[in-house]
């Protein structure tokens, strides 16, 4: 299948956005910018549009069902189709991607890669238990821990959750990030209990200021921007 082909039957873009992004160089797979509209699409390109998304593109007999959407969700935004209290991530996507599916949830106060995909049966598979998924995660603290801290949260540490009742959760692992930000850590997970990384790090006397999430399974976030409402201009 052809680039045009593919982003006009799959993200109904018009063929003349597709072309003046073309010559704007601002379309890119692999992150190489695309020469022609009918450069060929191959197993698993990764087709970068501006101020858009990754695409991962799958050849496969059940069309589109195994393309994965990264989407990098901005703090503010539930997870869920539908929440009473809060706007969802699914009033920021196109109308083309309301059927979509999560893969894994991210609190609202936090922000960072998130998973879409048609195909429900690869949410299943993806986030069951014996699939060990990791997810990696950069978060930024009000303080610095101290080596028996961390020692402690790659342990298990006891923390409570929403119905007060105490639960053992620890950290896969966490390294100090030599950045700017001297409290920041990168931390990993092999399982996701609600608001686990807060939770723990409430355990050990201290508190979360930024939590992103940057990778899951094979997926990274790369350079990919946060998801606005504005995006929606592009179809």
């Amino acid at each position: 299948m052809h680039l045009l082909t593919y982003l006009q039957t799959q993200h109904h873009l018009p063929r003349r956005k597709i072309t003046d992004l073309i010559k704007q160089k601002k379309i890119l797979i692999n992150n190489f910018p695309v020469e022609s509209f009918k450069t060929p699409l191959n197993e698993n390109d990764k087709i970068t549009l501006p101020d858009w998304t990754i695409i991962i593109y799958s050849l496969t007999d059940k069309k589109d069902s195994q393309q994965i959407l990264l989407f990098n969700k901005p703090i503010g935004y539930a997870i869920s189709k539908s929440d009473p209290h809060n706007p969802t991530i699914y009033q920021l996507l196109p109308k083309e991607y309301q059927h979509r599916y999560y893969i894994g949830r991210l609190d609202k106060d936090s922000r960072g890669l998130v998973l879409l995909t048609p195909d429900p049966t690869l949410v299943h598979e993806y986030e069951h238990p014996s699939k060990q998924i990791t997810k990696t995660y950069l978060v930024t603290l009000n303080t610095s821990l101290t080596e028996q801290q961390i020692k402690k949260a790659k342990s298990w540490v006891l923390s409570p959750n929403d119905s007060w009742k105490q639960e053992l959760l620890k950290l896969q692992d966490i390294t100090k990030k030599d950045l700017e930000k001297s409290n920041c850590y990168q931390i990993i997970l092999s399982e996701g209990k609600k608001r686990h990384i807060r939770r723990v790090i409430s355990a050990l006397w201290a508190k979360v200021i930024d939590l992103q999430r940057i990778r899951e399974g094979n997926f990274e976030l790369w350079n990919l921007p946060e998801w606005k409402r504005k995006l929606q201009k592009i179809t």
